[in-house]
């Protein structure tokens, strides 16, 4: 038994971890395997506000981060200039931007291509929230990473792709009803408190003003069924 137990132990932890890392990296690569046409050379291209109004604020806000300064206050290229960081669809104080001044030195510079695959990666953020949220609510693996999968390359999230900060903001909405569903659980309240204000902080910077408002009434909404006892256990 002895010489068992170690085993055991080892075929457990596998069995545990295994799933549950494959499962992570599955949502995280196949948003970037299902629009692969935006990806390679000479692929699609977003239309649209990307370039003239999404990518230009960032190489902007980019370039001045990569030289050790803060978010710019001023932006000299509307009219006779604008506060910089007063205009909500700069994203100046997205969290996900302390990495871009790093690639930006190392790359020696920020092309639109790079900011497709920025853009891309709030596709993995919101599959991986669809999918805890629904395991938080007792969904079962399978059903919830499927779940995932298929809502974070749906036409509605495809659709976020020429709008960056739109397809950003869309990634932390599954991650505040996570955070607003652990609330309610008397030993979790804690860690939902947390998840709700990284999530409230990233969706209200990533610069797309339009889903900060509509996701009260679909938060507020889901509040109020987890107020009432007889609605919580049914969901």
């Amino acid at each position: 038994e002895e010489h068992r137990s170690p085993s055991r132990g080892t075929r457990t932890f596998r069995s545990r971890v295994v799933p549950e890392l494959t499962a992570l990296l599955l949502l995280i690569v196949w948003p970037f395997v299902y629009f692969w046409p935006y990806l390679i050379s000479y692929g699609l291209t977003p239309g649209n506000d990307f370039h003239t109004l999404y990518y230009r604020y960032k190489l902007y806000l980019v370039d001045l981060l990569s030289c050790g300064w803060s978010p710019p206050v001023w932006s000299p290229t509307e009219a006779a200039g604008f506060p910089f960081r007063a205009n909500p669809f700069t994203a100046a104080w997205y969290p996900l931007n302390s990495v871009l001044p790093y690639f930006y030195r190392a790359n020696g510079g920020y092309s639109e291509w790079d900011h497709v695959v920025f853009t891309l990666v709030a596709f993995p953020i919101f599959a991986l929230g669809i999918t805890v949220w629904l395991r938080v609510l007792g969904e079962k693996r399978s059903g919830a990473i499927l779940a995932g999968l298929v809502f974070a390359t749906s036409v509605k999230m495809s659709e976020l792709l020429r709008f960056p900060n739109a397809a950003h903001s869309a990634a932390w909405i599954p991650w505040l009803l996570v955070g607003t569903t652990l609330c309610f659980r008397r030993r979790q309240w804690a860690l939902g408190a947390v998840v709700c204000f990284v999530a409230s902080y990233c969706l209200l910077t990533a610069g797309y003003p339009y889903f900060a408002y509509y996701s009260q009434f679909l938060v507020g909404l889901w509040i109020l069924l987890l107020l009432c006892p007889a609605t919580r256990r049914t969901v």
